[in-house]
């Protein structure tokens, strides 16, 4: 019988606080990236977004764009775009 080891601490890039790692049950938690903070920037274009100074990653996620979920980072802020260019959704991933 062999055991896993122990998984690596993994910290809130902004935070500093440790995250648990247990795969499988907290891989896309609700909000893991503090999404709900920037709903303001609804309705805004991509240089606005840039613009608000975010510590966080970000990626700009268009009507064309083809998610990676192998690069899946529960931190990072996706920024829907509509055919406009218009902020309509924000997710983590």
């Amino acid at each position: 019988f062999h055991l896993a080891p122990p998984l690596l601490a993994k910290k809130d890039p902004v935070t500093g606080l440790p995250i648990d790692r247990t795969p499988g049950l907290n891989d896309r938690e609700p909000d893991t990236c503090h999404a709900a903070d920037y709903q303001s920037l609804i309705g805004q274009t991509e240089a606005e977004v840039r613009a608000a100074g975010i510590p966080r990653p970000t990626r700009m996620v268009t009507p064309t764009s083809i998610i990676d979920q192998e690069r899946y980072d529960s931190f990072r802020i996706n920024f829907h775009t509509d055919v406009a260019g218009r902020i309509y959704k924000l997710t983590c991933g």
